[in-house]
């Protein structure tokens, strides 16, 4: 049985898309350059090719770190700090299925958080590109740098269910298979979806998260939002297509439903760590970057 619903959002519906594309990155470049732009340079720092800065020695440092000849003349251990190549991408997989254009909360969030994420590493040099993947097509976007190309970015986002210039339809798990085919250069990969529509991801997920770097943000609320008691939900059989309606003061309707939605909550999260990748839920009525801080603030430690 699937549930249907009558309420549905267009992002373009009322809004020039390129006007609203602009907008978002706008948003984006101010809130991720005040916020999130140092944040998610941390994050990768680590042994690398060039050399960031200089800090007091730390148990456990690489003793081939230690500039020893200004640790003598300062009198206190002082260890190198390397950074990271900064040419590496940053690629988001774009859920722009019909569940993910559902509610107009569902979309804003999806389409804020890309816009943060890619703001932050468009303003650390790094390249960005996208995957897009609707119920009717996908489209691809090679990486690319420069702060007007985040604004394209959002547009094809918004624009991706018209169908132009695109492939063949993938699932999240397929496409997971053509990132880890065709990037051979270690790569940022970050996933944004509701994880509604597809179980299949967690075996690529895994083969993925063990030669990129990948994060997954899930965007879907922390409990279901259920409709009021008085009313009641219209299901049809995928099957038949025979129509029945519920009450949705029905209480044990109400508990399967909260079941199932914390049941994938939690399924998505295990498959996730599972897999070597990092998870992060978004809920759509919440903004996005605070989560986004708070995940880069704990993993923007050194790694040895």
């Amino acid at each position: 049985m699937r549930s249907t619903t009558t309420e549905s959002f267009s992002p373009s519906s009322s809004q020039d898309s390129h006007e609203l594309a602009r907008l978002y990155a706008l948003h984006a470049w101010r809130d991720a350059e005040a916020a999130l732009v140092g944040l998610y340079h941390s994050r990768y720092r680590g042994n690398g090719l060039d050399f960031a800065e200089l800090r007091d020695y730390q148990p456990g440092d690489d003793e081939r770190a230690v500039h020893w000849p200004l640790s003598l003349r300062k009198g206190k251990m002082l260890s190198k700090v390397f950074q990271e190549e900064r040419s590496t991408d940053l690629l988001l997989l774009f859920d722009a299925s019909p569940s993910m254009r559902l509610f107009a909360a569902t979309w804003q969030c999806a389409l804020r958080s890309a816009a943060l994420l890619a703001a932050s590493a468009l303003g650390c040099q790094d390249a960005v590109g996208t995957m897009v993947l609707t119920q009717n097509a996908s489209r691809n976007i090679p990486p690319a740098r420069g702060r007007h190309h985040l604004s394209r970015l959002l547009k094809e986002m918004m624009d991706a269910d018209n169908g132009d210039n695109c492939s063949s339809a993938l699932s999240l798990g397929k496409a997971m298979e053509q990132v880890l085919a065709r990037r051979k250069q270690r790569t940022r990969v970050v996933v944004i979806s509701d994880l509604i529509n597809d179980t299949s991801y967690a075996t690529p997920l895994r083969a993925l998260a063990q030669r990129h770097d990948v994060l997954l943000c899930q965007i879907l609320e922390r409990s279901p939002a259920l409709p009021p008691p008085g009313t009641s939900v219209n299901f049809s059989d995928a099957m038949t297509g025979k129509a029945q309606a519920v009450p949705a003061g029905n209480r044990v309707w109400r508990e399967s439903a909260e079941a199932a939605h914390l049941a994938l909550l939690a399924d998505s999260a295990a498959a996730t760590t599972a897999a070597g990748a990092d998870y992060l839920l978004l809920p759509p009525l919440e903004d996005p970057l605070p989560a986004l801080c708070q995940h880069f603030a704990a993993k923007a430690q050194p790694r040895g």
